[in-house]
């Protein structure tokens, strides 16, 4: 699985555990910005880069 990969799938997991929504239309701002947060916290270094290609 390749960066980009485990980025969306990742998301999505978080998005369903943390905010209960299983839909990528509804992602919001806020959704983007608790995610990138939560993974810097684990260590990752993370950018809006790969969410934003698959979000527009």
């Amino acid at each position: 699985m390749d960066r980009d990969e485990f980025v969306i799938k990742n998301f999505g997991s978080f998005m369903a555990d943390v905010f209960k929504n299983q839909n990528f239309n509804n992602i919001k701002s806020n959704h983007l910005h608790g995610y990138v947060e939560f993974m810097q916290d684990r260590g990752y270094s993370m950018s809006y880069a790969v969410i934003r290609f698959f979000y527009d």
